[in-house]
């Protein structure tokens, strides 16, 4: 009973998604093969008002382009933020220890006083630096600043 305009396709044919490189792959490799800055410069992230779940994945891919380019310091700037949501104090914890482990850091400049206490409470502050300022950043480390071309911000709801 077979109908000659239909079509069989076997589950072999048909490409799993995990076998197409994904476009974060792919920029990553291009980033790595002309890599724009030096290892030990800062990368600064900045951040929108409010980080959370609508716009969380764009940070975890930020830092991810970043490690991925071979940065050993990262800095989210959370000057105008107002809000940071938990999944990312913990993610943000996660990438502080694992730098930290590689001999690099996170620092969190202009972090409010609550989102600060948040971390103390949900994450850790063992590896995460905290300072006031891009300016301050750049004393205590003596290190180049590079801020990355795009900025996290919030999804239109």
């Amino acid at each position: 009973m077979s109908d000659s305009n239909t079509a069989r396709v076997t589950i072999s044919e048909v490409p799993l998604k995990a076998d197409q490189p994904s476009v974060h792959e792919e920029a990553a490799a291009r980033l790595r093969a002309q890599p724009s800055f030096t290892a030990d410069a800062w990368q600064v992230i900045t951040l929108s008002s409010r980080l959370d779940a609508f716009n969380h994945t764009e940070l975890v891919q930020a830092i991810h382009e970043a490690l991925a380019e071979g940065a050993k310091r990262i800095a989210l700037d959370l000057t105008p933020n107002k809000f940071f949501s938990l999944n990312a104090i913990q993610f943000c914890t996660s990438i502080a220890r694992d730098l930290a482990y590689d001999g690099g850091y996170l620092a969190l400049i202009g972090c409010a006083e609550r989102t600060r206490r948040h971390f103390d409470i949900y994450g850790s502050t063992k590896q995460v630096r905290f300072v006031r300022s891009m300016d301050e950043l750049a004393m205590d480390s003596g290190a180049s600043i590079n801020i990355r071309p795009r900025a996290i911000s919030p999804e239109a709801l």
